[in-house]
């Protein structure tokens, strides 16, 4: 994948602010529908990953429509790890991020051995962890 710098630092900017590490794994950026565009050229130069409209937020009150680009299969997670690893996350997502690294990287082998799921369910955990608020 070719990744040229202005894209690589916009693209960690994005992932700082509105992305999202989640066991599975999965990552997510998840927008105002009025910012879908963004997510279209995201996807469009990353090649993979999909985009989908949420109106669970309509219960309240002037809740808006997000719009949500989501990868969730394990190679196209390590495509993201190739490109956050070069393009690094400057905000506390980055210990959200090297956690989550470590779940995709052992998806990535053969991970059904009982060692393999015990570590899959403390990164889990610890995933969840990096996600609390400490001031």
């Amino acid at each position: 994948m070719n990744i040229q710098d202005r894209f690589g630092y916009w693209f960690a900017g994005v992932v700082d602010s509105k992305g999202y590490f989640g066991k599975g794994p999965v990552f997510e950026i998840k927008l105002r529908h009025d910012n879908q565009d963004v997510l279209e050229r995201i996807k469009n130069k990353l090649g993979f990953g999909n985009i989908h409209i949420s109106w669970q937020n309509s219960t309240i009150k002037n809740a808006k429509p997000q719009a949500i680009f989501r990868v969730s299969a394990i190679p196209d997670c390590a495509k993201i790890i190739t490109i956050l690893d070069v393009y690094t996350l400057q905000t506390k997502k980055h210990s959200e991020y090297e956690v989550w690294k470590q779940i995709v990287f052992i998806k990535v082998t053969d991970y059904t051995g009982p060692q393999n799921y015990v570590a899959l369910k403390d990164l889990e955990e610890k995933l969840q962890e990096t996600k609390q608020y400490h001031p």
